[in-house]
Parts: structure tokens; C-alpha cells; sequence
């Protein structure tokens, strides 16, 4: 059995070598290929989210009447299918905060369940907190001083909201695009349990530079598997833009990327269809695919078709774990910072990803006995498990 391991992990250390993170290649689905085919829509403003905790990625939609749809995914996390779920069936049945509505979950105060905020056309933000359970969702409003975002007026035609840990402090911060093109920060200044948000303007926004003409849909998605998040940015002239992060998990910076460096350079999904990009991996294989609403009857979705770990080549094996091999899981030091550990088949594909906070514990019962790739925090090893 020694023997095995050892080989495999020679095995395992050559492809570290060999194999970096490929170009990433979406390509617009229709027909058929599409899950969303011959699904109208009043306007879409998607999220992708696993609502009810079955392993499988759902998806609720807002409209220009203000009212949220919830399509259920019906079928595997490799062919998924969505249906559409009413009355009692959708936890945000009867909830309508006005035109324009816009819905992103995000688990605000620390209990483990997702909550719901609620973003509309003139710019207010509404918070629903989730006073059910991880499989069955039950969201209720929380008004005045229960709803830590109530005091934010964007103002225009439409905001989008996106929550990420852009700072690496173990809370949730705040970003909301405007009508006016531009992307609004709000830190996250409390806690994890406890938010308090505040705006950063100027140089403390690290998207103050962001300028999309109008009605900017950000989407943060760590698209090069570098550990850090970057950031698309939806438009209403139906384009996307990327900023990549360029900086790091505690201070970061974006730099727009252009041209064949923008792997949604090609997206245009027609001018005044207002692009709102919503990030998941919809096969299964491993990588984010995209889903794309708009202002007309459809949704887009465009497969990512790339492959690979994110390996960097020159820090393979830098990454310290113990015990290694292990059995159950094993412990890594993040220090005070937050961090992302994703675990790598060695095919490449996803299987296990968790936030890191100081010497974190990762549970690895639910793998296969063989060889994985860890990365965390740009850094990679083998890990191998018997």
C-alpha cells in the first residue's frame, strides 16, 4: 500500500508540474443546452444558490414588477433542470419590495443559514432573515435598526448587490453596483455575527475605479483559482467586464482586463438588456460556469469549458498540512487571516471546498482513498488519503 501512495503521488507531482490552470472558455448555450430554454421571463436578475441544502444549485430570479421567482433544480448537479416553484413552494412567495428586485443570499450573522437581501429600482436595500433551517428556508423581514443595510439610497433605475470577505477579516462586506455605472463598497466594520456596515469611498474602495456606463451588476467569483476574488461587472449595454484581483486576500486591487484577457469579452447580449452575471458550477465538472440575465425574455447561460487545478508551478508541494497522509482530515495554518482550501481530484475537478480562519480542521471523510490536490492561499501540495 506504501508502495501505491508513493507512486502516486510521483505521479501526482509531475502533473503539478505540467498542468496550470487553462484558459477559461465559456460558450453561450442555446437550445436545449440551455435549462433555461423556453423559460419567459419579465426581465431577469438571477442568483444561483443551493437553497434548500441538496447539493444541487437553485435559482431564484428577480423581475421588473419587484416579485422573486425560484426555480427549483430538479435534476443532479451534472444535467441540472429547473422548475419553477409557486405559492408556498418558493420561501419568497408574496415578498415584492417594489420594481427592479434583485435577491442575493448570503449567511449575514453567522448561524449557519442563508439570509436573504433584496435590492430594488430605487436603490434601497431590504433584509429578510432566515428564521428556518438550512433545508427548509424561512425568510422574515427585518426593518429599522434589525436590517444593518436600511440607511443605503443608491438611488437610479436599479442596484445590484453582492456580498464577499474582500478584506480577509472573517466578515461579509457589502458592494452594490449604480445606476450610474460605478460600484459602491460597504465595509463590513462589526463582525460575523454582528454586521455593521459603513461606505468607503475614494481610495478606500477598491472598485472605485470601476465605470460601466450604466447600471453596474458586480459578481465576485475567484474565476482563476489564484485564492483571491475577482470580479465581473455586468452593463447595460449587455457587455461584461472583468477586474481581476492583483492584489491580495487581505488587500486587494482590480485591474480591468480586456480583450482575449476578458473571457466574457465576447458576451453581448444586446444593448439596454442590462447584463446581471451570476456565478456557479451548473455540470458539476469542477469550474464556474455563468448565467447571464436580462432586460429581455431571456436567460443566457454560457458553459465554461476549461479544465485544470490552478496549480502554480512554482510553489508545488509549498503548502504545509498534517497529518499527511490522513484518514478523516487534516489541519492547516492560516494564520488570522480568512482563506479558501479547495481539494482537487486528479483529473482535476473540484471536490471539496471550506473557509480557513487560524488552524483550521478539514474534514475529508466524504473522499475516496487516493491522491487530491490541496491550494490555499496560491499555495499547492499533494495530499494523499488512505
Amino acid at each position: 500500500m506504501r508502495s501505491t501512495f508513493t507512486k502516486l503521488g510521483l505521479m501526482l507531482f509531475l502533473a503539478s508540474i505540467n498542468l496550470g490552470l487553462q484558459a477559461q472558455t465559456f460558450t453561450n448555450q442555446t437550445g436545449a443546452l440551455n435549462p433555461f430554454n423556453g423559460v419567459t421571463f419579465a426581465q431577469a436578475r438571477e442568483t444561483a444558490v443551493d437553497i434548500d441544502g441538496d447539493g444541487v444549485i437553485d435559482v431564484f430570479a428577480g423581475t421588473s414588477a419587484g416579485t422573486i421567482r425560484y426555480f427549483k433544480n430538479t435534476g443532479t448537479k451534472y444535467a441540472p433542470v429547473f422548475t419553477e416553484q409557486t405559492g408556498t413552494a418558493n420561501p419568497l412567495n408574496g415578498v415584492n419590495e417594489g420594481y427592479e428586485s434583485y435577491v442575493k443570499f448570503v449567511d449575514i450573522d453567522g448561524d449557519g443559514v442563508l439570509d436573504a437581501f433584496i435590492t430594488n429600482g430605487y436603490g434601497y436595500v431590504f433584509y429578510y432573515k432566515n428564521t428556518g433551517t438550512k433545508n427548509a428556508p424561512v425568510f422574515t423581514k427585518q426593518t429599522g435598526t434589525s436590517n444593518p443595510l436600511s440607511f443605503v439610497s443608491i438611488g437610479g433605475w436599479r442596484c445590484v448587490i453582492d456580498f464577499v470577505d474582500i478584506d480577509g477579516d472573517g466578515d461579509m462586506d457589502a458592494f452594490i453596483g449604480n445606476n450610474d455605472g460605478g460600484v459602491q463598497y460597504f465595509k463590513n466594520t462589526g463582525t460575523k455575527y454582528a454586521p455593521v456596515f459603513v461606505e468607503q469611498t475614494g481610495t478606500s474602495n477598491p472598485l472605485s475605479s470601476v465605470a460601466v456606463g450604466n447600471l453596474a451588476a458586480p459578481a465576485f467569483v475567484d474565476i482563476n483559482n489564484d485564492g483571491v476574488m475577482d470580479v465581473f461587472v455586468g452593463a447595460f449595454d449587455g457587455t461584461v467586464s472583468y477586474y481581476k484581483n492583483i492584489g491580495t486576500t487581505t488587500s486587494p486591487s482590480f485591474a480591468i482586463q480586456t480583450g482575449t484577457s476578458n473571457p466574457l469579452s465576447s458576451v453581448s447580449i444586446g444593448s439596454g438588456n442590462r447584463a446581471v452575471p451570476a456565478f456557479a458550477d451548473l455540470d458539476g465538472d469542477g469550474d464556474q460556469d455563468v448565467l447571464i440575465g436580462s432586460y429581455s425574455s431571456n436567460m443566457f447561460y454560457y458553459k465554461n469549458g476549461s479544465t485544470g487545478t490552478g496549480l502554480d508551478n512554482a510553489t508545488a508541494n509549498a503548502l504545509s498540512i498534517y497529518p499527511n497522509p490522513a484518514t478523516d482530515g487534516f489541519t492547516l495554518d492560516a494564520g488570522e487571516q480568512t482563506i479558501t482550501v479547495t481539494v482537487f481530484d486528479l483529473s482535476g475537478a473540484l471536490v471539496l471546498t471550506q473557509q480557513a480562519t487560524g488552524k483550521s480542521y478539514i474534514d475529508i471523510t466524504s473522499l475516496k482513498n487516493g491522491v487530491y490536490v490541496v491550494k490555499a492561499n496560491g499555495l499547492v501540495t499533494k495530499l494523499v488519503k488512505k
